[in-house]
């Protein structure tokens, strides 16, 4: 059999399921010192100059509930390329869970930081913040065209290879 088709028939499909299964969103927890707040991130495969969705809940560490007294936060997504934020919210949420929308730069792939601070719950400052490192991926789609397309013609030159050989 001929090694193109054997690259073909084993390494496409791994390129393909694993680009699918970095698409999962990933959910990250974390406790503030004081351990008054539980604070969730879920993040999703973000991929540079693209509005990309995540999500913060803010919960009881006791009951892993929602806390449902108004929470007051600033979130701030950093990356080491960048001196200032790259996106900042601040604000409050009633029962603990807010979406966020980041733009991310073309360039800023690789480690960003997503820092909470909890300011205050109801009437009680905290001031406590935690700390996520997350991930920005590269655009892959272009790299698995590239791929199969270079695949597509050594599988066709190889057949008019052996066409030209049966048929002289």
């Amino acid at each position: 059999m001929n090694l193109s088709v054997l690259l073909t028939v084993f390494l496409l499909p791994l390129i393909f399921a694993n680009h699918a299964y970095a698409q999962e969103p990933i959910m990250m927890e974390q406790v503030t010192i004081d351990g008054s707040v539980k604070v969730r991130l879920v993040w999703p495969e973000v991929l540079p100059d693209e509005p990309n969705s995540f999500q913060v809940m803010f919960l009881d560490p006791a009951s892993n509930e929602p806390i449902t007294d108004i929470v007051w936060y600033i979130v701030n997504v950093r990356h080491p390329a960048y001196e200032d934020p790259i996106e900042h919210y601040e604000g409050s949420v009633l029962h603990g869970k807010k979406s966020f929308t980041v733009l991310l730069p073309e360039d800023a792939t690789g480690p960003v930081q997503v820092v909470v601070l909890v300011l205050g719950i109801a009437d009680k400052r905290t001031g406590y913040d935690v700390v996520f490192n997350v991930h920005v991926v590269p655009e892959f789609s272009t790299v698995i065209i590239v791929m199969s397309i270079s695949i597509a013609a050594v599988l066709v030159s190889g057949r008019f290879k052996y066409l030209n050989k049966a048929f002289p």
